[in-house]
């Protein structure tokens, strides 16, 4: 991760705040058999984010 957003705290905090919430999403939806559909959902939106760099 600091090689793509340094040490900066505040550039980090959002990085892992999203990787707390994936890692939640993912518990839930196996729970209750979506996984790919929060996969899939996920990886639409950091493509779309990718897009508008």
């Amino acid at each position: 991760m600091i090689a793509f957003v340094g040490t900066d705290i505040n550039k980090i905090e959002p990085i892992l705040r999203i990787a707390a919430a994936f890692s939640l999403s993912e518990v839930i939806a196996k729970r209750s058999k979506f996984v790919g559909d929060v996969r899939r959902n996920f990886n639409e939106l950091i493509t779309n984010l990718s897009k508008q760099l």
